[in-house]
């Protein structure tokens, strides 16, 4: 929410088209290497604490799955139209971490 303007900038920056040549290509790239990194640390723990309930062979995806959603939001998140950053991660969170169903006993 803070830094909503350089964020819409660099999500819109494709990796692919950084040039490795510059300094601030590599950074980005390296930036986003630990950013996508953390992320699936953070699931590939959460399964073996048992936390998490999926297979191990999916962190890439379930991590890809999140930082999508996450991604997108620059194209919808406006702070003076709608609810804050803290308030939509909120959301996100509980969405990622509990789903949309309800538990169901037959």
């Amino acid at each position: 929410e803070a830094h909503y303007p350089y964020l819409f900038v660099y999500i819109q920056e494709p990796m692919t088209q950084l040039d490795d040549s510059t300094e601030w290509g590599l950074m980005m790239k390296s930036l986003q290497g630990r950013f996508d990194e953390a992320t699936k640390g953070i699931i590939r723990q959460g399964i073996e604490d048992g936390s998490f309930r999926i297979s191990s062979n999916h962190i890439t995806m379930i991590a890809n799955a999140i930082l999508g959603m996450l991604h997108w939001s620059h194209r919808w998140f406006q702070l003076e139209k709608g609810m804050s950053g803290e308030s939509i991660g909120v959301i996100f969170a509980d969405l990622v971490l509990n789903g949309l169903a309800t538990s169901r006993s037959d």
